[in-house]
């Protein structure tokens, strides 16, 4: 009789063990060498999210530049990058279709020289912003290139490092302005002093940052589909998006510019 309690002791040790060990993940995750703290919103989602269906999570941290993120999720470097969606990247990565921040990336506020306002001033469609005949300027290969080609919006990508664009939009040298995220654009026009955000309008188009996952993580898609989901319903997505943007929102005095609609390709 002692010998089956201690073996029954044993299996169900080892099953509460197993359960627990099951219901523990860890993620090679990013942080940009450019934007380290950009990361922290997207780290927390991870965690929280999870935490909420029962699960603990356990970030480790890779830290890279923007332009090896691409070829670090190709080859398993990292487990997983949070990205804006696009026909290419579903076809090249395994995709988690639920968005991340509302839709906030899509949302793009313009860093000009501080005496270029009066250019923006009458702006008031995108018949008015093409007449200006300006340039904007962008990273090799983003989304933002399709979407302002879609929409006959002149544009320059800036090969090598994007984050050229910022001194060279300051010296007047080949772009007028720097769309940016409504998440980006305060932190960014911060750091950049010589720099300044465009008062009156945004230029919207439908995307949102979504995660892509590598060869290696793909068998976690289900589990993530199933985290994310849950916080959008749940309110976590807003709250962390208040928590991270609310004072933006209040310095870009969000709610009372004017959305100039972009056509989506």
């Amino acid at each position: 009789m002692k010998i089956v309690f201690q073996a029954l002791i044993l299996s169900l040790t080892l099953s509460v063990s197993s359960a627990l060990w099951a219901n523990n993940l860890t993620l090679k995750v990013p942080v940009i060498a450019e934007q380290p703290e950009a990361a922290a919103y997207y780290h927390e989602l991870l965690t929280e999210a999870f935490s909420d269906i029962g699960y603990t999570l356990t970030l480790d941290i890779v830290a890279l530049p923007q332009m090896r993120a691409t070829n670090a999720l190709e080859q398993g470097a990292i487990d997983l990058m949070w990205l804006v969606r696009s026909a290419e990247r579903d076809a090249a990565f395994t995709s988690v279709p639920v968005g991340l921040t509302n839709s906030l990336i899509g949302q793009r506020v313009l860093l000009i020289r501080p005496e270029d306002q009066a250019k923006f001033d009458n702006v008031n469609s995108l018949d008015d912003l093409r007449a200006l005949d300006l340039v904007a300027g962008m990273g090799q290969g983003w989304f933002d290139v399709a979407v302002w080609r879609a929409n006959d919006l002149r544009l320059q990508e800036q090969g090598g490092s994007w984050q050229s664009i910022y001194p060279m939009l300051a010296a007047g040298r080949t772009y007028d302005y720097f769309p940016r995220g409504m998440n980006e654009v305060v932190a960014e026009a911060n750091a950049h002093s010589d720099l300044a955000i465009e008062r009156n309008l945004v230029l919207s188009y439908e995307r949102d940052f979504q995660f892509y996952l590598s060869q290696n993580a793909a068998q976690h898609r289900d589990l993530l589909v199933r985290a994310l989901t849950q916080a959008s319903d749940s309110g976590l997505v807003d709250r962390l998006v208040q928590k991270y943007w609310a004072d933006d929102f209040q310095a870009l005095d969000f709610n009372n510019r004017l959305v100039l609609q972009m056509v989506t390709p």
